[in-house]
């Protein structure tokens, strides 16, 4: 150990050049991972050390990169975190892949990983960074004493999004403030789902109280998302939950929102009743053709009838007239 005039502190080295220098006592070879000194922290009258940052070298020159350890068990520190030449960090990982790279099992968990970032423990909101086996998922939790409020999980190639929150669950849990593009959409469906199954009538009614708009957004609609400028065609939430509540929701924010794909059943059915009013009133006027052929045909039957009486009268008044003129004569 050596001490300078200036205060500085060598340990292997006799030129310390910071408050505090180790040094590799033993010359340095080529070889990348040398140590360059381990500072422990042993507790009182105990072998092994609970804690230790340790530098080793990178290759033949001054770059080196730093360890820190702890020990779990009192069977020495074992590396946590290590941060490469490059600045990258690693934690549970010696090979760190990115500026942070996180790779440490979930406790009690060989397969989860986990990441969490949390606000404290006064109830602050936090998110965390889980895996299942090969399903990795995103948590948010914005309440004490819930595993999640939403969860942003990867199954089998499929991203789904999930509702852990409490039970008074919002209208939608995605809010885009802005547009959606997609190459297609689908909703689940499926009749096993459902119950309380029943007709929907009165639709034409409902469309035909309905309006359609055009439209620009406002500031306030400019500000959730709406694009300035734009004309739009729509319907308004407000009038449409006159007519047919089940499809209007509102947000916490008090804002009503539309579901367009729920007026598809409506206007299905809105079609199938002006079909049936119109194959009805198809059959009524080739009721009301059939009736005017008839009696068109009865008219002239009658005419026919009526003329070859006329005719036989006419025959029969010549051959009297014929024979009058004979008894005259």
């Amino acid at each position: 150990m050596a001490l300078t005039s200036t205060g500085r502190v060598g340990l292997g080295t006799t030129a310390p050049v910071s408050d505090l220098s180790l040094s590799q006592v033993t010359s340095q070879s080529s070889t990348a991972g040398q140590n360059l000194g381990e500072l422990s922290f042993v507790g009182f009258n105990r072998p092994n050390a609970s804690a230790s940052i340790q530098a080793l070298s990178k290759d033949y020159d001054d770059t080196g990169l730093l360890l820190f350890k702890t020990s779990p068990n009192g069977s020495g520190a074992v590396e946590r975190l290590r941060i490469t030449a490059d600045g990258q960090v690693g934690i549970g990982t010696n090979n760190p892949q990115a500026g942070l790279h996180i790779d440490r099992p979930e406790s009690g968990s060989t397969t989860a990983l986990g990441v969490l970032l949390g606000g404290g423990t006064s109830g602050n909101p936090s998110i965390e960074l889980r895996g299942s086996t090969s399903s990795p998922y995103l948590d948010f939790v914005e309440n004490p004493g819930l595993d999640y409020s939403t969860r942003l999980i990867s199954q089998a190639g499929t991203l789904n999004l999930q509702y852990g929150g409490t039970a008074t669950k919002p209208s939608y849990i995605l809010n885009v403030q802005g547009g959606l593009q997609c190459v297609g959409t689908v909703n689940t469906s499926d009749q096993r789902l459902k119950q309380d199954i029943r007709p929907l009538s009165g639709a034409l009614a409902s469309v035909l109280s309905l309006r359609g708009v055009r439209y620009r957004w406002n500031t306030l609609g400019v500000q959730r998302g709406g694009t300035a400028g734009a004309e739009q065609v729509g319907v308004l939430a407000q009038e449409v939950e006159q007519v047919l509540p089940e499809l209007v929701s509102t947000g916490a924010d008090g804002y009503k929102a539309m579901n367009y794909a729920q007026l598809t059943p409506v206007l299905i059915e809105a079609i199938k009743e002006l079909k049936a009013e119109n194959d009805a009133l198809k059959a009524r006027a080739a009721a009301s053709e059939a009736k005017a052929t008839a009696a068109e045909a009865a008219a002239a039957a009658d005419k026919a009838q009526a003329t070859a009486t006329l005719e036989t009268f006419e025959a029969r008044l010549r051959r009297l007239e014929a024979g009058s003129a004979q008894v005259q004569r």
